[in-house]
């Protein structure tokens, strides 16, 4: 929701999820009445590299960036997006009816109010997204985080070649692409599961109840099958293929599935004891890389009572038959998806 600047192409949008362990991008092009998938990338990166801290190796993401954008067919301008854990947001309430200026100062006061460091470090956005509860109210979503971190992901952008057009919000992006797949009626969790973290966050017909983080280790899958089959190689290979020996599904990917089930069964009770007039789950969608994972959607079926499925942000988009291969792996390119919808819808 930090506004940049318009240097997309009409019709086109690009967006690159920027993650401890890859790059991946995703284009959708407007086709008349349709969207269709036009191209996607994904390039590996090397721990450290980038966290939820910021940049750890300027050079090296530079690079993958650039590899992105090549692979791409080239990139003039992309959405690209900070971690919640990054952005101070809030929903408040005004004064409907406010001029633009009327309502800049509410959103300086409120920042004053929000936020522990002086409102002049703070980059900040806001849209009013519905009316309040009371008569004559509007409710306004403000979204705010420090300078550098926005200069940082514009530097990445021109050190890369092309400019950044917007700087989203990962949870909103993630939003975004779970709507456009019209799968935010009701009581929808969204399990967003990273290389170092699982994410949840609740929407209620739409609108954000609740989110919560916890470390869990992705990355050790990786790890526990290069053990087992005592080749780096080897492993980046069966997964990337997504095709497991029985002897590693057994040994390796299965006790994996079970624990992150675990975790997410943990995620969801504690959910439904905090929360307040949310009795039920209607459905739970999972997204990031752990989503592509076979028998994924069966484990944590089986610890939950809510329909599980995952986010698979193509859905409603025209799939050309080259890209028809990378349809099992679409949950990986869920916030790649919603960042590049911005450039389109």
């Amino acid at each position: 929701m930090l506004r940049l600047g318009r240097h997309q192409k009409t019709g086109e949008g690009v967006g690159i999820d920027l993650g401890p362990s890859a790059v991946k991008a995703v284009k959708l092009e407007r086709r008349r009445e349709a969207v269709a998938l036009a191209s996607v990338a994904t390039v590996p990166c090397e721990s450290g590299w980038y966290s939820a801290a910021g940049v750890g190796n300027q050079k090296a993401v530079v690079r993958a960036l650039m590899q992105v954008g090549q692979m791409l067919g080239g990139v003039r301008a992309a959405v690209m997006a900070l971690p919640d854990s990054a952005v101070m947001q809030r929903s408040v309430v005004f004064p409907a009816g406010l001029s633009e200026r009327e309502e800049e100062e509410q959103v300086l006061a409120e920042l004053a109010r929000m936020s522990p460091f002086p409102v002049e470090e703070l980059r900040a956005d806001w849209q009013v997204v519905g009316p309040g509860a009371e008569p004559e109210t509007e409710r306004v979503v403000i979204v705010a985080t420090r300078q550098e971190r926005v200069e940082a992901m514009q530097l990445l952008a021109e050190e890369a070649g092309f400019a950044l057009a917007h700087l989203d919000v990962e949870g909103l992006a993630l939003r975004r692409a779970a709507l456009r797949a019209e799968l935010l009626s009701g009581v929808t969790a969204l399990i967003d599961a990273g290389e170092e973290t699982i994410e949840l966050v609740v929407w209620v017909n739409g609108e954000r109840r609740f989110d919560r983080s916890q470390s869990f280790e992705a990355g050790r899958v990786r790890r526990d099958l290069a053990r087992f089959l005592r080749s780096n190689e080897a492993a980046t290979q069966m997964l990337s293929s997504n095709r497991w020996s029985e002897a590693a599904n057994a040994e390796v990917l299965q006790p994996f599935l079970a624990k992150f089930a675990f975790e997410v069964a943990n995620l969801l009770k504690f959910f439904l004891t905090a929360s307040e007039g949310v009795a039920q789950i209607n459905r739970v969608l999972i997204a990031g890389g752990v989503a592509a994972l076979p028998g994924v959607v069966d484990a944590v079926q089986s610890m939950v009572s809510p329909p599980v499925a995952l986010l698979n942000p193509w859905v409603k988009l025209s799939v050309a038959a080259r890209w028809q291969e990378w349809l099992p792996v679409a949950p990986r390119f869920a916030l790649a998806t919603g960042l590049a919808w911005r450039g389109v819808a």
